[in-house]
């Protein structure tokens, strides 16, 4: 791909709506725009799409939100005199600062300390708007165009997912009405214009994200392509669908897309199997973390393995990160489930015991930090099921969502492990213990993978108190006392900030209180 049409992107995303004047008048238009479907696909790799490795063990990549699992119950932060830098780096995002960004600049820690998710985003939308843009002019067949035009469309829905889950008002807040609270500003255009963009509301920010995600599944549906692990197609689209409709609570949306997944890639993978190929870095040799390429339950990966979350997790006290697992998260464990073993237990240097840690989510060797993966669709439609009987549906909806539990916890608990399945009777028949179960299950489930602080925001916005001990693991200082900090219910630290830098560039784009 010629590096024009590369920095003509980016030039265009650094002034993304806040308005500018015509440039890059001097390139010819042949320099800027690839002609074949070919160069285009180059494109939409290099900027529509998180990560795609340019090598077989490349881990580098794009981190869309790399502060996410620091703000929600699931992660401890605790003063590990080694990782002092790394310290400083996440407190103002544990501690829900204000200033969050700016304060975590001055921390010398990779990656770089304030990177607000927000233009990030932004410049991937405007990557997926060119492609769709220029997919008229390029030579190729029309199955080659509609799949990429339906990878962009969902890349691009899930962008705005992710946009709007952080900087809005929840869809189904009962205090903010989401057809008037300011959502964010829609961007469907590539092209570079003087007009400034408000904040849409949040209805309308959310119907156009559905548009994106019909239109893109529909597209890839018809192909069927499977391609890469780093490229979307109609499986992770369909995924992604039902988290949206999830969100929405349109629950017979969340079944109809999850039965199609279900129904055409019924794969879990079990822990009692579960081996990790081994991978060789210059370091060491070292398993390789469960999101990869190797596990068959994985549908999409993306983003860097050193998303400054994942890669920084231990459990306990002596883990040599400062990050480590919540006691309240590894207390929803139950005896004879592996993954309390397995999905928190993560790290990217060496352990205490100097070597690496041979199982977890995410470590050294990994080759994504993200991922769209099958257990999500079994909790999903789960959750579904469950929601329509606490609305006074057939009662037989609490079985059905048990049994998608169930098969989750066959494939996570050991083998004749007699703990495992779960009934409405030993649950009380009754339809609230059930979604309260379902719930845990999610979280025990997809932890540290960008799901707990926007599950958080759509179950209510409870309040959450983050607790920081100096003197823990090891006493540094007795004088210091433990700090505490708090969201009260429905507090607006739910919402992030939106970059001081928009706000002086576009003033019809309103901050967050």
């Amino acid at each position: 791909m010629n590096r024009s049409i590369l920095t003509f992107l980016s030039a265009a995303a650094i002034l993304l709506l806040c308005g500018c004047k015509k440039f890059l008048e001097q390139h010819s238009q042949d320099e800027l725009t690839p002609t074949t479907i070919s160069s285009l696909n180059e494109l939409m790799g290099k900027e529509g799409y998180p990560y795609i490795p340019t090598s077989s063990t490349a881990s580098d990549g794009f981190s869309i939100c790399e502060y996410l699992n620091w703000l929600d119950d699931d992660a401890k932060l605790q003063n590990e005199t080694s990782q002092s830098t790394l310290v400083e780096y996440v407190k103002p995002f544990y501690a829900w600062s204000d200033k969050m960004y700016k304060e975590s600049v001055a921390a010398s820690y990779y990656p770089v300390g304030g990177k607000n998710p927000y233009q990030s985003l932004y410049n991937r939308i405007r990557g997926c708007n060119v492609v769709m843009d220029m997919l008229p002019d390029v030579s190729g067949t029309q199955a080659e165009k509609d799949q990429l035009m339906g990878e962009a469309l969902v890349m691009r829905a899930y962008y705005y997912f992710m946009l709007v889950n952080l900087y809005a008002w929840p869809y189904n807040d009962v205090v903010h009405d989401r057809n008037s609270s300011p959502g964010v500003p829609i961007i469907s255009s590539g092209g570079i214009s003087d007009k400034l963009v408000a904040r849409s509301p949040v209805k309308e920010v959310y119907d156009f994200m559905t548009s994106d995600i019909e239109k893109g599944t529909a597209m890839l549906e018809n192909n069927k392509l499977i391609a890469t692990p780093y490229h979307i197609n109609y499986r992770s689209a369909w995924l992604l669908a039902s988290r949206i409709y999830l969100h929405m609570e349109e629950w017979d949306k969340v079944i109809e897309y999850t039965n199609k997944l279900i129904g055409n890639y019924p794969i879990v993978t079990d822990l009692n199997t579960w081996k990790t190929p081994l991978y060789v870095n210059s370091n060491s040799t070292a398993n390789a973390n469960f999101i990869d390429p190797a596990n068959s339950e994985v549908l999409f990966l993306f983003s860097s393995v050193r998303s400054g979350d994942l890669t920084a997790l231990g459990v306990g006290t002596l883990s040599t990160w400062s990050l480590i697992a919540s006691d309240e998260l590894l207390n929803i464990y139950e005896a004879n489930d592996m993954r309390c073993a397995l999905y928190p237990k993560t790290s990217f240097f060496l352990n205490i015991l100097g070597g690496y840690n041979t199982q977890s989510k995410v470590n050294s060797v990994g080759r994504a930090g993200r991922c769209f993966r099958m257990a999500e669709a079994y909790v999903n439609r789960a959750e579904a099921f469950v929601r329509k009987a606490v609305n006074g549906e057939d009662a037989s909806l609490l079985q059905k969502s048990l049994d998608d539990l169930n098969f989750l916890r066959g494939k996570r608990f050991k083998v004749g492990a007699t703990n495992a399945v779960v009934t409405p009777a030993s649950l009380g028949n009754d339809p609230k213990t059930v979604l309260e179960f379902c719930k845990t299950e999610r979280r025990r489930e997809l932890c540290f993978e960008e799901f707990r602080w926007f599950d958080l925001r759509r179950y209510g916005m409870p309040a959450i108190v983050h607790a920081f001990n100096p003197n823990e693991p090891r006493v540094i200082n007795p004088a210091l006392t433990i700090q505490k900090y708090t969201i009260p219910t429905g507090g607006n630290r739910y919402l992030m900030k939106i970059p001081d830098n928009i706000i002086e560039a576009n003033p019809l784009i309103t901050q967050n209180d």
